[in-house]
């Protein structure tokens, strides 16, 4: 995926969440509650975090896979709720996206059948970047 970021970039984090972690994420602007129900379906993820040197700024990157839509569907809400807690109001809702102009750039979260993914990014360029370096739903071995 780094191959698809401009030149300079270097993946610095190749690894899971994790259910747990997903669920702590959330509560840092969520009742327990809602974030427990929210990471109860976790399925597995891959989380990445990317830097560029030479302009000091990262970008992360989080796919997850819920067990069912209804998880999916559990987790897209909640994850709104925490954005709105975060960032205040997105900038582009939509019933299966939305996205957030925040201090240091974008944050994205898009739900596709059973899977998220979340990008906080520098600038709309490396966003885009990512979105079509991750197209989901994204297949995955059984």
């Amino acid at each position: 995926m780094s191959d698809a970021l401009n030149s300079g970039w270097e993946e610095t984090v190749h690894d899971a969440l994790g259910e747990w972690s997903t669920r702590m994420f959330l509560n840092e602007y969520l009742p327990i509650d809602e974030a427990s129900l929210a990471a109860e379906g976790w399925g597995g993820d891959l989380l990445l975090f990317f830097y560029h040197e030479e302009d000091d700024v990262d970008a992360l990157v989080l796919i997850t896979q819920w067990d069912t839509m209804r998880d999916a569907h559990e987790f897209y809400a909640a994850f709104l709720d925490y954005g709105l807690s975060r960032y205040g109001d997105p900038e582009r809702p939509s019933s299966t996206s939305a996205r957030w102009m925040v201090d240091d750039g974008i944050s994205y979260f898009e739900r596709v059948s059973n899977q998220t993914l979340w990008i906080l990014a520098p600038d709309e360029q490396t966003l885009d970047v990512l979105q079509k370096a991750i197209p989901l739903p994204l297949r995955t071995s059984s």
